[in-house]
């Protein structure tokens, strides 16, 4: 690919993860979608965990785009950052250098401290089995193995719902939230945002520090030159 097309790829799904985890961050803390974005899910700890889910994948991308660009283009560090919407930017001035610095707050710290919050958010939220009245476990000490004996959904939720019965009676049932897999799928999910903050901070290492290949061109177009 050239240094357009991972541009474009770096802008084009940094945006839509950089639109995720900041509807979902505002979410969960009581706030509207901005820009009148549906939610992936009304609960908080649902919104967070696929969040998460959705988040992890595209950090992964992203920052995999950013590694590749940094990798073969640009001799500064601010160079080696993918010039998002703005077309010849001179990273080489200070504003150009404030900007690039931005684009990576944005783009990948923004993402990663929203993985924060996130996690702590599932981490105490609550797993019980669809349509039971049983007081739901912590997911803290249920994400391995699950709810013993449930014969329904295993659910992720706020808490238990007030639902009213044909008798008029208002039960307290396991209805909001979403189906989640103890055991397998958190640690899927581990993996994902584990491999999400390697290739984020190998995207940011190969920012900071110039790749071989880099130094050895420079130094042969100095010789040239000489």
């Amino acid at each position: 690919m050239s240094q357009a097309h991972l541009t474009k790829l770096f802008t084009s799904i940094g945006l839509v993860l950089l639109i995720v985890v900041l509807n979902s961050w505002l979410a969960t803390q009581g706030a509207k979608a901005i820009l009148k974005i549906p939610l992936l899910h009304e609960e908080r700890r649902a919104t967070a965990f696929l969040a998460l889910v959705v988040g992890s994948v595209m950090l992964i991308v992203t920052a995999l785009v950013g590694w590749l660009h940094a990798k073969r283009y640009g001799e500064h560090w601010h160079a080696r950052v993918p010039s998002v919407w703005l077309d010849g930017l001179s990273t080489q001035s200070i504003e150009g250098r404030l900007y690039q610095g931005v684009i990576l707050l944005l783009f990948i710290g923004l993402p990663l401290a929203s993985f924060y919050h996130f996690i702590g958010l599932v981490w105490n939220g609550h797993l019980c089995a669809l349509n039971s009245p049983d007081q739901p476990l912590p997911v803290s000490a249920a994400w391995f193995n699950g709810i013993p004996n449930a014969t329904d959904q295993i659910r992720l939720v706020d808490g238990l719902t007030a639902v009213q019965q044909p008798n008029n009676v208002v039960k307290e049932l396991c209805e909001g939230g979403i189906e989640v897999f103890p055991g397998w799928e958190f640690i899927l999910l581990a993996l994902f945002i584990a491999a999400a903050l390697v290739a984020s901070m190998a995207f940011l290492y190969t920012v900071i520090i110039p790749p071989v290949s880099a130094c050895k061109t420079h130094a042969s177009e100095a010789v040239g030159n000489n």
